[in-house]
């Protein structure tokens, strides 16, 4: 039966009745030998009070043992280790929990008071015997880490809080104590640490470290300044792998180029490798002697990633562009650091060095970049974007069979800007793509126009790699001759190394579509990189575009000269035009004129000209020929 205080008082009351009267009847009976109502009424009152005491006493000690076993079923059931240890050290009380933290019985506990102190690590005893835990502002007292050996052999971190017992009236009672055990949550927040400023797939430091670094490093508390050099490193054409052999792939190779660039530094003098994001990569190096030391460095990183890389059945050549900024002299937070240091970075990309100092022109340069990139976006909505043509010339009977549409950006208010100032700009930025649509429109149109005044040539284009690796860039370029109407077999593209060199296999592929198609290719610039003849025997080229580097000089150096002219004879042994670019005199004409069918381009001959002036020099052409003509028949 459910007890409730009335029924603990009436079984009191009950109990005391019957002990009082049993008490009081054998008094009248055996004693006074008289029995009357009115000798029970004292007797009455007297059980009464004595039945409600022992009522109260009993509902007290119900109570007081019900909240001890709630107490401890709340205790019991807790995942934390608790233990209640008298002023003596002796265990009153330890919960279930302390095995699972520990691996022992609350039994082992209760017969070794100094159980918990044996299973602290030897480290850490010292502590353990003599800690006093700190206290927070409320006065309530602070958790202290320690680790033990578990019954299993591991070891453990405990959450260890304790402090003083007292009873109301501030008697001391003892120590209590909750241990939690906290291996997995240390474990959880020192991944979660890591993951924050560590990349998951390199396990190098990541751009979130980078800044904390550079931070500490440039911090003004600092007693001395410390001169580091920080590198930006940008892997090249890694684009272009992601993209043809899918990222698993990429994400292979990223690895191995970051483990060889760790093998390159020492880290126990401060260097490290951060992986800035994508390709990019940053370098610090602190406490390096002097520019001569980094140079050295660099040449030695760059010729290191220039190796073969094997992933699986394929090697891959990957090389790099570094920028180099130093502090103090570059910067002195984090984020200037990093921003001059990649300007560096576009500047070595650009000029194809290798590896480039920071000089405090070029911010000013990437400023006047970021104008000229809206300028050209708002340039190609206005249509300020023209296409000029240089002739290209059969020199053995000077006879125009082509010409090369170049473009040319003529701003309402800035005027004529030269092409070196927007062309690689807009190539960094992906401007190329509708600045080179509209380039090949414009020139498709004249050279509809040309063979309606019946000159009847070539159209060559340029095509950039950002142009070449966009998917429908075949489709495209087809879909505009059909649209305007030209035979296509009198449109030439020309592509330069830096196309070939992103992916031999992809490249080949779309320059067999274009070439099937009806479409001449033209090898562009050859000999101004490191050309390969590779290229002129596996890839359907049917021109070859002598670089204008190769031929300055050959009026006077003999040797290049003969290199000239062995590269002529090559091209045309395998069938292929030659067409040499740049010449700039009569003198280089004739040399080139003795070296049989070449075609030429250059000043001697004629500057780019807008559409009309073009035109018009055709029409020149067209005269000197119609006099040529009856000349031969007089």
């Amino acid at each position: 039966m459910k007890r409730t205080r009335f029924n603990t008082y009436l079984t009191s009351l009950l109990f005391a009745y019957l002990l009082i009267g049993i008490l009081a009847s054998y008094q009248f009976i055996f004693v006074f030998k008289e029995v009357s109502p009115q000798l029970f009424i004292a007797p009455f009152v007297a059980a009464t009070c004595f039945g409600l005491l022992i009522g109260a006493i009993r509902w007290l000690r119900f109570n007081l043992q019900r909240q001890t076993e709630l107490f401890q079923a709340v205790a019991d059931f807790a995942q934390e280790f608790t233990y209640i240890q008298t002023p003596e050290g002796r265990f009153s009380y330890i919960s279930p929990a302390c095995k699972e933290v520990t691996g022992y019985e609350a039994s082992e506990f209760y017969a070794n008071p100094q159980m918990l102190s044996d299973l602290i690590e030897q480290e850490e005893k010292v502590l353990w015997e003599n800690h006093v835990h700190p206290t927070n502002q409320d006065g309530r007292p602070e958790p202290i880490d320690f680790h033990i050996r578990h019954a299993d052999g591991t070891t453990r971190v405990i959450r260890h809080l304790c402090d003083k017992l007292h009873d109301s009236q501030g008697a001391y009672l003892g120590i209590r104590s909750t241990n939690i055990d906290v291996t997995n949550t240390i474990e959880t927040e020192r991944h979660i640490a890591h993951m924050a400023e560590y990349d998951p797939l390199t396990s190098l430091g990541n751009r979130r470290r980078l800044n904390r670094v550079l931070a500490e490093m440039t911090s003004e508390d600092r007693s001395e300044t410390q001169a580091a050099a920080i590198l930006y490193i940008d892997l090249d054409r890694f684009k272009y792998i992601n993209d043809v052999y899918g990222h698993s792939v990429g994400d292979i190779l990223l690895v191995r180029i970051s483990a060889k660039m760790s093998e390159l530094i020492s880290e126990d003098q401060g260097n490290e490798l951060f992986r800035f994001g994508g390709d990019e990569f940053v370098l610090l190096l602190p406490n390096f002697s002097c520019r001569e030391e980094l140079e050295e460095f660099c040449t030695s990183m760059l010729h290191e990633l220039g190796k073969p890389i094997a992933v699986g059945d394929i090697d891959f050549t990957v090389g790099a562009s570094i920028g180099i900024s130093c502090y103090p002299e570059d910067g002195s937070d984090p984020d200037t650091l990093i921003k001059h240091s990649d300007l560096a970075m576009y500047e070595s990309k650009r000029e194809h060095k290798g590896y480039h100092f920071f000089d405090p022109r070029m911010a000013d340069v990437a400023a006047d970049l970021m104008s000229y990139e809206a300028l050209l976006r708002e340039s190609l909505d206005k249509d300020e974007l023209v296409s000029w043509f240089q002739p290209i010339i059969d020199i053995q009977n000077n006879e125009v069979v082509g010409a090369e549409s170049l473009a040319r950006w003529i701003h309402s208010t800035h005027g004529m800007i030269g092409p070196n100032r927007f062309i690689t700009m807009a190539e960094d930025t992906g401007l190329i793509v509708p600045l080179g649509k509209e380039i090949l429109t414009q020139g498709l149109r004249e050279l509809a126009a040309w063979r309606e005044m019946g000159m009847n040539m070539r159209m060559s284009f340029n095509v950039s790699p950002r142009q070449f690796q966009q998917r429908g860039f075949v489709e495209e370029v087809l879909e505009e001759i059909r649209r305007i109407d030209v035979p296509v077999g009198s449109v030439v593209v020309e592509i330069t190394e830096s196309v070939l060199m992103e992916n031999l296999d992809e490249v080949g592929d779309k320059l067999a579509a274009l070439r099937e198609a009806g479409l001449l290719i033209a090898l562009d610039d050859f000999g101004s990189g490191f050309s390969s003849f590779k290229y002129l025997a596996d890839l359907p080229v049917d021109i070859l575009k002598i670089d204008r580097t190769l031929l300055l000089g050959i009026e006077e150096n003999q040797r290049r000269l003969h290199m000239i002219r062995s590269l002529v004879y090559l091209a045309q042994d395998l069938g292929l035009d030659v067409v040499a670019e740049g010449v700039e005199d009569l003198e280089m004409a004739e040399l080139l004129r003795g070296m049989g069918p070449v075609l030429v381009q250059g000043y001697h001959y004629s500057r780019p000209l807008p559409a009309e002036d073009f035109r018009n020099y055709l029409k020149g052409q067209l005269k000197n020929e119609e006099v040529a003509e009856q000349d031969s028949a007089v």
